[in-house]
């Protein structure tokens, strides 16, 4: 189960996403969520209901691109034991972690690629865990100290990027906020996603742009509300801003990534050198070294976390 109430009911009924609280929104049979709600095409995407001899329901649902299933329960107070297959794009995954171990202080790599990319938190006493998420209270840093090859070498092969994560920040002041990176330090880095203010930005290192990534790109938002945000980078340079499924800036970033530092190490919610660091809620984080398409980017708001 994802978000707090990521739940699909049997055809003909209403299906329960995920609200900027957290909390479900209940979405009409047309998939509709109210005024400014956005959907897929239906041509990309297709459902299917079946009740085995138990009477537990299985709902299921596919759009374009490859992904897999994970399944969860209903809340209590829901009619049968429903069943719910949340569809994540695959294709291209190098990391993924959620925050749902309730305890601990790692952070696993649930991707299934390769040797898993686990990070450890800095400080136990900086974060409070939730059900389904992790608040991070104090500077802190996720992160592990080796060169995440997986990622390095993947992303410099078809010098393709999608960087996601499931977002909420503490205040909306906060300024240069690293929420996810991969950097030597607070001035040599292959990509950065953070938050500037009242803003999310992105920065990244090609061949023909500095080392630090610059310039950056912003996107205006509702920082302290519960957020997908997706940054992708085609082979052609095209980078492509989404927040909850929707396209909210496009940009070219010519050239490769030759010179993303060799050393780099990759970590969530704050600088390698404890500089910038992110105060708020993480949900879920995933790099792809593949550019997510906008119905795959869909897909996975959908899918929540």
């Amino acid at each position: 189960m994802r978000c707090s109430l990521a739940s699909l009911l049997v055809a003909g009924m209403a299906v329960a996403g995920c609200g900027d609280d957290g909390q479900s929104t209940p979405r009409g049979t047309d998939g509709s969520t109210g005024p400014g709600s956005t959907t897929a095409d239906a041509t990309s995407s297709s459902s299917t209901t079946a009740a085995d001899s138990t009477g537990t329901t299985t709902s299921s649902s596919t759009a374009a691109g490859s992904s897999s299933s994970e399944t969860g329960v209903a809340p209590t107070g829901s009619t049968g034991n429903v069943i719910v297959e949340l569809d994540r794009v695959t294709d291209g995954l190098a990391a993924l972690y959620r925050f749902n171990a309730g305890g601990g202080t790692v952070i696993q790599d649930v991707s299934g690629v390769g040797d898993p990319l686990n990070l450890s938190l800095t400080s136990a006493s900086s974060v409070v865990w939730n059900a389904n998420s992790l608040t991070v209270t104090a500077t802190v840093r996720m992160t592990q100290a080796v060169t995440p090859e997986k990622i390095v070498d993947a992303c410099t092969g078809s010098e393709e990027l999608s960087a996601e994560v499931w977002v909420a920040s503490e205040v909306d002041t906060l300024a240069n906020a690293v929420i996810m990176t991969l950097s030597t330090a607070e001035d040599g880095r292959a990509f950065t996603l953070g938050q500037n203010g009242a803003a999310w930005d992105f920065r990244l290192n090609t061949d023909i742009d500095s080392l630090d990534g610059l310039p950056t790109i912003e996107v205006p938002g509702d920082v302290t509300s519960m957020s997908h945000v997706v940054v992708t980078r085609n082979a052609a340079g095209d980078v492509e801003f989404f927040v909850d499924g929707v396209s909210a800036a496009t940009e070219t970033r010519a050239g490769d990534f030759s010179m993303w530092p060799a050393a780099s190490i990759f970590t969530l919610s704050a600088e390698v050198t404890n500089g910038f660091p992110f105060r708020g809620e993480f949900g879920l984080a995933a790099v792809y070294c593949r550019a997510l398409t906008p119905t795959e980017v869909l897909q996975n708001f959908e899918a929540g976390f």
